[in-house]
């Protein structure tokens, strides 16, 4: 879906058939940060292993995807940067690259991705966009720092335009800028913002923490007008690849210098199956 003017809307309708017996899963992921001493890159190859080429599974990026921190940022460490990338020249160049081919088997399953606070402050000092180069090569639909994914299910049998459509709609952002470190304050953001976003599924990333058991219960009419239904907002958030504490004396985390809590690594999956041909969600989270 795009502007007059050609850009893209934040709004990515994806069509996808379904059967009874279905169940899809959607992978909500982010906040790599590759680049940094301090990210998990075996983690990142068995990520991509284990859902590469994997039927019925599709991908969300939540933002984050490198660490992007430019020696003319004031927040640039020499330390915090992978031994592989310190000293060179074009060191985040190099480091989009790499994210890109290791990413690469995944191309095709990812339906969209969010922008993030690492790639708007690089941006900002470089004049060049990391999501855009990652967005190109990947594949997928840039939708800002926040927008839509409304999953359009049609009868397997009767063709995309063949009988009645259900739909599982996803709104996803990278998460707002907080100074909150307790996980009610992550929490609590996502429940304010549960009141301005009709969805089924409402994703933050940026805070690193990974959750998936809130949600928000409110009741609509149905269909005849006659009674109300029960309608679940289910709340996630999506994790990180960032060790936030260094087993190497010689150098501290910013979430180390911080004192932050210390987080699991992984990310939030949601199933969406059929009961029996109406879609039903599931969420669920990926710890390591």
């Amino acid at each position: 879906m795009r502007k007059r003017n050609g850009g893209h809307l934040k709004v990515h309708p994806v069509r996808l058939p379904y059967s009874p017996k279905d169940t899809w899963k959607f992978v909500l992921v982010g906040d790599f940060h590759y680049g940094s001493q301090q990210c998990d890159i075996p983690l990142m190859k068995k990520f991509v292993e284990k859902y590469a080429g994997k039927e019925k599974t599709k991908i969300i990026l939540m933002g984050d995807e490198i660490d992007a921190i430019a020696r003319s940022d004031k927040r640039y460490d020499s330390m915090a940067v992978h031994d592989k990338y310190r000293g060179s020249n074009n060191f985040v160049d190099l480091i989009i690259e790499d994210f890109i081919e290791i990413m690469k088997p995944l191309r095709g399953q990812i339906l969209a991705g969010v922008d993030s606070n690492h790639n708007k402050v690089y941006r900002k000092v470089s004049d060049s966009d990391p999501h855009y180069r990652i967005s190109r090569a990947l594949e997928f639909t840039r939708l800002g720092y926040g927008g839509w994914v409304p999953i359009l299910w049609w009868w397997h049998k009767g063709g995309k335009k063949g009988g009645r459509t259900r739909s599982t709609v996803f709104h996803v952002t990278h998460g707002k800028p907080t100074f909150a470190v307790t996980p009610g304050g992550a929490l609590n953001t996502i429940f304010r913002d549960s009141q301005f976003f009709d969805c089924d599924v409402l994703a933050h990333g940026h805070t690193h923490r990974l959750s998936a058991g809130s949600s928000v219960i409110k009741f609509e009419l149905d269909r005849t007008m006659r009674s109300y239904r029960k309608k679940k907002q289910h709340l996630l958030q999506t994790g990180s690849f960032l060790k936030s504490y260094s087993v190497d004396s010689e150098f501290s985390p910013y979430s180390e210098v911080k004192r932050y809590p210390p987080i699991d690594l992984g990310w939030a999956v949601v199933d969406v199956c059929f009961e029996p041909d109406e879609p039903r969600v599931r969420c669920w989270v990926e710890e390591h």
